[in-house]
């Protein structure tokens, strides 16, 4: 999916923050993007993939705070804002 494409499938929820969906990255091959609704507007984040002796973690702030999968990244922001705006609230599924 294609930043377009989720911009355009979230704009339908632009009342509710925390709308959100995960992508595979289009720049950076192997990577995600997390793109959620915010105050009425779509934002687009990095989700960095970390290598560090040879465990591969995932992160929104450039490794301070690490994730060993989607899972587990995506429950954080959703009991928590840390970097964020606000905390996650809704998935969309891709179909």
């Amino acid at each position: 999916m294609s930043r377009r494409e989720a911009t355009d499938r979230l704009t339908k929820f632009a009342s509710v923050d925390g709308v959100f969906l995960v992508r595979p990255s289009q720049r950076v091959p192997g990577s995600f993007m997390l793109s959620f609704i915010c105050k009425e507007a779509v934002k687009h984040v990095p989700i960095f993939v970390i290598e560090e002796s040879a465990q591969i973690s995932l992160s929104l702030d450039c490794g301070r705070t690490k994730f060993y999968g989607l899972r587990q990244l995506i429950e954080f922001y959703q009991l928590n804002i840390g970097v964020l705006p606000t905390k996650l609230t809704h998935f969309l599924v891709h179909r």
